[in-house]
């Protein structure tokens, strides 16, 4: 006789919306603009309102799209409730000025700790891509660490001078715009430098494209791959 028992259904989802998403995206890294048009038109408490109402939206966001992304969002968002909860009791806008500090912090901590705990982040990042790293690409990936490690110090430091001393404009032009233009600009030069010291060029465009510019001869080497040039 067959077995008869019943299966008990997947755990249902609601499927992902990318203009959701795309949505929420853009509010977080609009944050600083923001929180200036806030304050400046509403006060401090009303700011603090708006950016729990963010923090309530991204938390059914991740309620809707599983249990660990929600716990992990839960964990997230708890200093920035924080922040909005001192934000009413002082009813000061430097609380709120306060997360873009906050985050470099957190990824000060989490380079710097992989450089205790090997490792490094940089390695764990290149190995998803180029499992086969040589020695000399290991060495570099730690050196790349370092270099954010610095990075994030100086973030933190200039955002906290600017909420200390500086006016809210240019925190928000700071934080919201000068900070991921250096980035952009870190990455592209770590990108440039690895490429001419190690020659894996992968087939999409811009590999073709920097090993034509560079005078190397592509290798024709995917992603993930693992092939040496």
């Amino acid at each position: 006789m067959p077995d008869a028992r019943i299966e008990p259904p997947p755990p249902s989802r609601v499927p992902r919306s990318p203009l959701v998403g795309i949505l929420i995206g853009a509010l977080f890294v609009g944050y600083p603009f923001l929180v200036y048009f806030s304050l400046t038109q509403w006060g401090a408490k009303s700011t603090a309102t708006l950016v729990l109402g963010m923090l309530a939206l991204w938390g059914v966001r991740a309620r809707l799209w599983g249990n660990k992304g929600f716990r992990t969002v839960m964990v997230q968002v708890g200093g920035i409730a924080l922040l909005c909860v001192w934000t009413f009791v002082y009813d000061s806008p430097v609380f709120l000025q306060q997360m873009p500090v906050l985050i470099s912090a957190f990824l000060l901590v989490t380079f710097g700790s992989s450089l205790m705990r090997p490792p490094p982040m940089i390695e764990r990042y290149a190995r998803l891509i180029t499992p086969d790293l040589s020695d000399a690409e290991v060495r570099h990936c730690r050196v790349v660490t370092w270099v954010w490690v610095v990075f994030f110090v100086v973030n933190a430091g200039i955002a906290e001078a600017l909420v200390m001393w500086g006016s809210v404009e240019a925190w928000a032009l700071y934080v919201g715009g000068i900070a991921y233009v250096l980035m952009g600009l870190l990455f592209a030069a770590e990108y440039l430098v690895r490429k001419f010291r190690f020659g894996r060029f992968g087939t999409a465009w811009h590999d073709r494209l920097l090993a034509h510019l560079l005078g190397r001869k592509d290798h024709g080497v995917t992603p993930g791959s693992g092939g040496r040039p």
